[in-house]
């Protein structure tokens, strides 16, 4: 926020108060700290004008009531400075159902596909991430990999948690742009997990794109409440929310490739940083949301080809 130069001011809360030329006591970006000052001098009868120069709210009072005017704010903000500050809602982009049904569809039609054998094609052996395979360029497996699961138990998991982390990423950033984040970061997450592991290691799981959408989500959220005058610990709460959880439920036992989950939730926080830009800003046009929704589709359909082509 800033006040008109060339006077004094007083500082509280990251709100610029001062006695301006032309009785401007405030300018402010900040909707928040410019409704309570218009809600202070109300209480106060203190004449005011308010006026908005595109994103800058501004609030005017007579020369004789300046210091008065001024004073009943300082207070406020004085008396007000330990006040828990409501986090900012986002505006919900799109409905979180049609992604979450796909991601359960797809799941479950691999899961189905592997058990049965169907088509006489072994799915596991054929899909699974394993580190020699996928540095001497089998990049599919990156990809393929993350249909596959263990058993019913495995599944269920991802299922649970993929649709929650990925339905509520849906939410604030539209379907086409949530998916597409969703496999991004579990794709890369595998690739780093492959070439950072050991070479004989092998994987299976949607959970590297599950921690993937769990950090996509807490960057996005980070970005939202960037600007505002929310506390340092509120606007980067979710980062550590996340890493909690991700200790939480990525630690597992034996089996459970921790790595690839670190990996994958890097790379979500990555990629929801590097798109917050506009998505915090604007939605994308519906129809090239629903074109973007393809985009995981395709990729997955075209890994699978690749790893079931005929040995050479």
């Amino acid at each position: 926020m800033t006040a008109v130069a060339q006077m004094p001011s007083r500082r509280r809360r990251g709100v610029t108060i001062g006695h301006p030329v032309h009785v401007d006591i405030l300018r402010t970006a900040d909707r928040r700290a410019f409704d309570e000052a218009v809600l202070v001098l109300l209480s106060a009868g203190v004449p005011h004008e308010t006026r908005h120069e595109g994103r800058i709210h501004v609030v005017a009072v007579a020369q004789d009531d300046v210091d008065r005017a001024i004073d009943e704010i300082d207070d406020f903000l004085q008396e007000n400075r330990g006040v828990d500050v409501p986090a900012p809602v986002p505006e919900k982009r799109a409905s979180p159902w049609p992604g979450v049904i796909g991601y359960t569809i797809v799941l479950w039609g691999l899961f189905l596909a592997e058990r049965r054998v169907w088509m006489g094609l072994d799915w596991r052996w054929s899909g699974r991430s394993h580190g020699a395979s996928v540095q001497a360029g089998e990049w599919w497996r990156a990809v393929t990999a993350l249909t596959l699961h263990v058993d019913h138990q495995h599944l269920l998991g991802n299922l649970f948690f993929g649709a929650i982390f990925g339905g509520l990423l849906t939410s604030v950033v539209g379907t086409g742009v949530a998916w597409s984040t969703v496999l991004l970061a579990g794709v890369v997450g595998n690739l780093l997990d492959s070439y950072l592991g050991a070479a004989t290691s092998t994987s299976i799981g949607a959970s590297t794109a599950v921690f993937g959408a769990l950090g996509a989500l807490a960057a996005w959220q980070i970005a939202f409440a960037r600007g505002t005058n929310l506390p340092f610990w509120r606007r980067w709460g979710p980062i550590a929310f996340s890493i909690g959880l991700l200790g939480y439920m990525g630690g597992g036992g034996e089996r459970t490739d921790v790595l690839a989950h670190v990996t994958g939730f890097v790379c979500g926080i990555a990629i929801g940083f590097s798109h917050s830009r506009w998505t915090t800003k604007r939605a994308l046009p519906k129809w090239a949301d629903a074109l973007l929704s393809l985009f995981p589709l395709a990729v997955i359909a075209i890994a699978w080809t690749f790893a079931h082509q005929p040995p050479r």
